[in-house]
């Protein structure tokens, strides 16, 4: 049911996985993808004994699949679905760690996210799947390790012959961030219905997954952080301090600069001049240090707008236009 939390998951064992272990959250009812709405999925994602260290070893997505069968749950902790994973329609994400290559798709392609075509779910090399880029995780070859993530992905609203995809997984310390907004421009999109969420894990040393607080709903598409990075060698800053950010007038990103003197948690989000919350940019603790956002406008309007950034007892705002 839209707006509410369908629930909490998880597979582990005393040793790894030998092999790929995967495993599928089933919607009540299929939620559709239109030009009014974005489908919008959030959650946590924790990774238990290793992460996701080992080449395309962590996959997780959003699909369309009449063929899973049924959930069979008569032996406590040791459910499973008994249909099968083909037939599947949908979008798959394959985070990249390290300097691995990114994931290989048909004819050689290497992506870390693309549509998945009547094929299943899990499965890259599929003739008619397609890929959506290549997507590098922040900061430069940071490592998939052990620990929690939030997630966050929409799809939609369809627009102009073409559907928007955003997503994030960010490590609750910040030492990693996958994010970014891609689109299915396919002349028939990959599906525009959504029943099912799944998540594999193939790692070396990876002994539990778990999936916590997974909210569905429509809505909004959610806001992305196209780039987030300590400044290298820059001095612990004595104060907090929020820049102008540049360039201004800006299209369709910009970059915004922001100091902290200690660990904070901090907000930093995007208003529009009615005072409505257009996107939050930042919701997290960050250590002290001098950071940059690259923050995407490319879902919003032309206008005036406003960045606030909220950190302890320290807050500023300041203007910005962007200007298509």
């Amino acid at each position: 049911v839209p707006g509410t939390v369908i629930g909490n998951g998880g597979m582990s064992g005393a040793n790894p996985v030998n092999g790929v272990a995967a495993m599928r959250a089933e919607l009540f009812e299929p939620l559709e993808i239109t030009a009014d709405t974005a489908v919008v999925i959030t959650g946590l994602v924790e990774f238990v004994g290793g992460g996701f260290e080992n080449v395309s070893s962590f996959r997780f997505g959003a699909f369309m699949s009449d063929s899973a069968g049924s959930l069979v749950d008569s032996i406590p902790e040791q459910s499973f679905w008994n249909g099968t994973e083909d037939h599947s329609n949908g979008y798959l994400f394959v985070p990249r760690s390290g300097n691995n290559d990114h994931a290989e798709w048909a004819n050689g392609v290497m992506a870390s996210q693309g549509g998945i075509v009547d094929d299943p779910w899990l499965e890259t090399m599929g003739p008619d799947n397609f890929t959506m880029g290549q997507s590098n995780q922040l900061p430069d070859l940071a490592v998939g390790s052990a620990g929690v993530y939030n997630f966050s992905m929409s799809f939609g609203p369809i627009q102009n012959g073409y559907m928007p995809i955003h997503f994030n997984l960010i490590k609750d310390d910040d030492s990693y961030t996958y994010s970014d907004v891609v689109r299915d421009d396919q002349a028939t999109f990959a599906t525009t219905f959504i029943n099912s969420l799944n998540f594999a894990t193939g790692n070396a040393t990876t002994t539990g997954l778990f999936v916590r607080d997974l909210l569905i709903d429509l809505g909004d598409p959610i806001p992305t952080v196209v780039g987030i990075e300590e400044v290298p060698d820059a001095p612990v800053p004595q104060t907090y301090t929020l820049d102008q950010n540049y360039p201004n007038p800006f299209n369709p990103s910009t970059t915004i600069r922001f100091r902290l003197p200690e660990a904070q948690d901090i907000k930093l989000v995007v208003y529009d001049v009615t005072g409505r919350v257009v996107s939050e940019v930042v919701n997290n603790r960050m250590a002290a240090g001098e950071y940059k956002i690259t923050f995407d406008g490319q879902k919003l309007a032309s206008g005036v707008y406003f960045y606030r950034l909220s950190a302890g007892n320290f807050v500023a705002t300041r203007k910005f236009i962007l200007l298509k």
